[in-house]
């Protein structure tokens, strides 16, 4: 839906920049996993497209699934460090960079969403 395509081109703009910047200025710094980076974000996003999608009057519910699925996000997101870390062992610091642009883009899109549901909901009363 219109939700996965917005997403998809939210994160395609830190991706192509990504891209340009590790291939062409800082090449040094690329990573293997660079390419699947931003597929692991979309992945990530699903969850709260659910939330965004099925969202109803009831606030509070919808509040505890957005708060519940950011709280999953951020220890996936923990999980993921955590392997490429201790397996991949090159780059390292390329990645997290890479991931926290990633991770706070992936935020504040679920944000503005989230707000934007929240103010919806609000007006329809």
């Amino acid at each position: 839906g219109k939700y996965i395509l917005n997403l998809t081109l939210v994160l395609s703009i830190p991706y192509i920049l990504g891209l340009i910047i590790l291939l062409f200025i800082l090449p040094q710094y690329y990573f293997p996993l660079y390419p699947y980076i931003i597929l692991l974000f979309i992945v990530m996003g699903f969850p709260f497209y659910s939330t965004w999608k099925n969202r109803s009057a009831d606030n509070r519910r919808f509040l505890t699934r957005f708060m519940s699925n950011t709280f999953v996000k951020l220890f996936l997101s923990l999980f993921v460090i955590l392997l490429y870390v201790l397996y991949a062992k090159v780059q390292v610091i390329p990645f997290l960079v890479v991931f926290f642009v990633f991770y706070a883009t992936l935020s504040v899109f679920e944000i503005k969403m989230f707000i934007g549901a929240f103010k919806t909901s609000r007006n329809v009363r």
